[in-house]
């Protein structure tokens, strides 16, 4: 089955993204991940000898390896299936439609499970509907997969708050020191370090 999305597509729904013009962008979102996983079904079936990704660069493809030791094949998909998902669930955000989003998120971490911008989004969408056990343990599968500091950092001010918010003051402190020497200048950081100081 020939691949029926290709990267000009979602880029165009992108810009009208990027535009404001949410009319334009969901219905064209919609049917893009509609047509993607038509095609999904067909052709990227997982098993026990291989599975499917649309890694960002070969990078992430090695570092996926090293991380997860998944001993399976690892093939790269036509398509950035990630960036088409993390697109409509940017859409229902916009529009407050926090499950829709959440779900379709969860989508694209599976595509690109070492997108770490992807799996702190989804950490505060379980967050906003409630869910604060997945904002944690999303926000802790970040430090294992993380290539730059910022993502890290971010992920130990969300385990900060987390620690404080079940009034554990010390491992609130120490996520909120490890956070401040990564990524120093991050406001996020920086209100987690002078919330935490004052608790301790």
């Amino acid at each position: 089955m020939e691949l029926p999305i290709s990267e000009r597509d979602i880029a165009q729904a992108e810009s009208y993204l990027a535009a404001g013009d949410l009319p334009s962008a969901t219905p064209l979102l919609e049917r893009l991940v509609e047509q993607a996983e038509e095609y999904i079904d067909a052709e990227c079936q997982a098993t026990d000898k291989v599975q499917y990704f649309s890694f960002a660069d070969a990078f992430e493809r090695l570092a996926y390896r090293r991380v997860e030791r998944d001993p399976r094949e690892l093939v790269q998909v036509g398509a950035p299936f990630d960036r088409l998902y993390a697109a409509l669930s940017f859409a229902y955000i916009n529009q407050e439609d926090y499950v829709s989003a959440k779900n379709t998120l969860t989508q694209a971490v599976r595509w690109d499970p070492m997108n770490c911008a992807y799996r702190l989004d989804l950490a505060e969408l379980h967050r906003a509907l409630g869910n604060t056990q997945e904002w944690a343990a999303l926000s802790f599968s970040v430090i294992e997969r993380a290539s730059d500091g910022r993502s890290a950092a971010r992920a130990y001010a969300n385990l900060g708050q987390f620690f404080l918010d079940n009034h554990n003051a010390l491992a609130a402190s120490g996520c909120a020191r490890v956070a401040s020497r990564l990524a120093p200048h991050d406001g996020r950081v920086a209100a987690c370090l002078l919330y935490t100081s004052r608790c301790v």
